[in-house]
Formats: structure tokens, sequence, C-alpha cells
């Protein structure tokens, strides 16, 4: 049986990555363990504590980075990725396994100059690199990282309450301009989170934008109020709004790849004394953009001003 298709009903592209995994874990079945030892969060957690991390991410040339970015900037993204992952968790990353699928007219120069970025990124973190795997493809250049981790107290996805604050560090939108590539893992934010913080317990780090990330800290029957002046927007958004004709506002929300870390903060926690303690260990801006709130309709989202859906949220979505 050939693996591709070309009647579009038929192809994984109809039914959307959303639907896809949620196929994926039936036909998994047994076979996959129960959340949040399956999958489901930024990490898979394993062992008998629950304090053992496992992630995995890939590069896709053509889909996260073309030639227009460096062969060491692109391996030390491949590192990083995978780093933004334990750091969304509260964990310290550990080992690697790099795999990589290339084709045969790869160039060893180029390849060496991504290894060597990669390296870099790696011993910056603290991952070894213990092994791995090499195939031959026909045409897509792909390399994956399976990172190991570990976190004292894990921060889940799951788990949040009506009332609870929704913040987010950094800035956010336009990362397409560069910060795709150049940007920093939130371990140390991650790490106060689950560790020093005696608050917080859900986190998520945003690769595919708030649009997309967000609702996955969102409980059953409940929404997201947002207070759409607090979202923090980079300057790069704007720049970008200038040649895309889209509000700088809306690439915040939806643009991704900004690897920032959302997290729920209990509602019955003054803001100011989360604020102090915060700035009390970090440096790192961190706004509180809404709350969670009960579900009066079909809207997952609603405008803090205004009390009426917000509909403008379009997030990345591979196979769309």
């Amino acid at each position: 049986m050939h693996p591709f298709t070309q009647i579009p009903e038929e192809s994984i592209a109809h039914l959307g990555e959303e639907a896809l995994l949620k196929c994926m874990r039936g036909w998994l079945g047994s076979a996959m363990p129960d959340y949040p030892e399956g999958m489901g969060d930024d990490c898979s957690i394993a062992g008998l504590a629950g304090q053992n991390l496992l992630t995995s991410d890939s590069l896709v040339f053509g889909k996260h980075f073309d030639a227009t970015l460096s062969p060491e900037d692109a391996g030390a993204k491949l590192i990083k990725r995978n780093v933004s992952d334990i750091a969304a968790m509260g964990g310290l990353p550990g080992r690697a396994l790099l795999s990589g699928g290339l084709p045969r007219n790869t160039s060893i120069q180029w390849l060496q100059r991504f290894i060597t970025g990669l390296a870099d990124s790696a011993r910056q973190y603290g991952v070894l690199v213990v092994g791995g795997d090499l195939a031959e493809t026909q045409s897509d250049w792909i390399a994956n990282i399976a990172l190991t981790g570990s976190a004292s107290k894990p921060l889940l996805r799951r788990g949040g309450h009506i009332g609870d604050q929704i913040w987010v560090i950094g800035a956010l939108g336009g990362a397409i301009l560069g910060r795709h590539a150049q940007f920093e893992p939130r371990l140390k934010e991650g790490r106060f989170l689950a560790e020093i913080s005696p608050y917080i317990h859900q986190a998520i780090d945003l690769t595919d934008s708030i649009s997309k990330d967000l609702p996955q800290l969102i409980p059953d029957n409940a929404a997201a109020c947002i207070d759409l002046e607090a979202i923090p927007i980079h300057g790069d958004a704007i720049t970008l709004s200038k040649k895309s004709g889209q509000s700088p506002l809306n690439h915040a929300l939806t643009d991704g790849e900004d690897y920032e870390l959302l997290f729920l903060v209990p509602g019955n926690v003054d803001k100011s004394d989360w604020e102090k303690l915060w700035h009390e260990h970090l440096s790192t801006p961190a706004h509180c953009i809404g709350e969670i709130i009960a579900k009066s309709g079909e809207a997952l989202f609603i405008d803090h001003k205004t009390g009426e859906p917000l509909n403008l949220f379009h997030g990345f979505q591979h196979f769309s």
C-alpha cells in the first residue's frame, strides 16, 4: 500500500493536526500510557517519582528554516526548541539523541557548521548528545532531537481552574524576522515557576502562538477572558505589520515561535504579591493578560473590555 494519496478526503490534511493527534492516540491504544506519561504536554513525565522528562522536536528545511539562516543558527535552534519544552515543565535538560534524514547531496561543509552550532548550543544548556540515527532521504532534509530532562515539580498544562489569572512573559509577535532562531529558552523562569513559587502548577511554551497554545491550559466548561490591551507586543510584530497589512496585535496573538512561557496563577493569589515575588527573583517582564472564566457559550476566547467573543484567533496548525 502506498503511503500517499491523491484523494483529499483520504489525506491527513483533511483531518488537520488536532484531529490527527486524536486519531493517533486511539490507534496507539494501550501502547500509550495515561497522561501525563503519555502524550498531551510539553514533555512526557516518567519515573516512579514523576521527575524524569522526555521530549522530541524536529527541524525541517523549508518549514522551520531556510537558506537565509546560517547553519550554526539552524543547529542551535534545534537544540533550543527542545530545551524550551523542558523549560515549560520547570526542568533542566539532560541527554539527547540526534537523528537526521539527509539527501545524498547534503553539503559536508553546511552539515559541519550545523553540527558545530548544535554542539555549541548543547554545551550552553548542559545537553550531552549521546547517539542517534542517520537515514538517506530522496529530497527532504530533516533533523530531530529526543531530549531527556528532570524536574522536581513538573509543571503541567492541565489542572487550571475558573478564576485563574493568565500570565505571559516577554513580548510576542513577528518572530519570523529572526527571533524564531535567536531566542533563549526560559529555563531560569521555568525553574522559578516550578521550584520557588508556591503557586504555579500550569504552564506551556508558546510554540504555535497564544491562539493555539492557550486553549491547552483552559479547563473544561471554561473560557479565557483576554485583556487585549495587556498583550505584550514585540517591536518585530509592529515591523512585520507594515509589510503584512495585519495589525501588530494579530501578529502577537497568532504568529508563533515566540518560545515564551504562558502560565496560570491561582485566582486567590493577590496580583501585587505575585508581581513582587516575580521581580524579587527575575528581571524578565511578566504580564497578566486575562483570566479563566466560566464558559457561557461556544466561544473559547472573550474580550475583557466588551464581553463579546473574540474570533481573530487562527494559530499555526500543521497540515492545514
